[in-house]
């Protein structure tokens, strides 16, 4: 079975088992690399990128991780095929996750 092409990937706020509003709308990876999802301060006249338009969103992310999730979608799955919740850890800049 080929997997399926994702169609959007969503930071929705919400606890576990809940359901929320889309806050951000993630950037794609650009060869492997995910830089640039969310970047605090950047204007978006689009609306697209933030459709709440909300100030001070990634801080209110880094603040309180738990209370948001990804939600990536695909043609198969197009009210979500894999659900992430986030949760607590330490992001040092310029440091990379493994």
């Amino acid at each position: 079975m080929a997997a399926s092409a994702v169609v959007a990937g969503l930071l929705s706020a919400a606890l576990v088992a809940a359901n929320g509003p889309i806050v951000a709308n993630l950037a794609w990876p650009q060869d492997g690399q995910a830089a640039d999802c969310l970047t605090e301060g950047e204007t978006d006249p689009s609306g697209l990128k933030f459709p709440t338009a909300e100030q001070g969103i990634v801080q209110r992310i880094l603040n309180d991780p738990a209370s948001f999730y990804v939600n990536v979608h695909n043609i198969e799955f197009p009210m979500g095929a894999i659900r992430g919740q986030l949760g607590a850890g330490e992001h040092k800049p310029g440091q990379r996750r493994r």
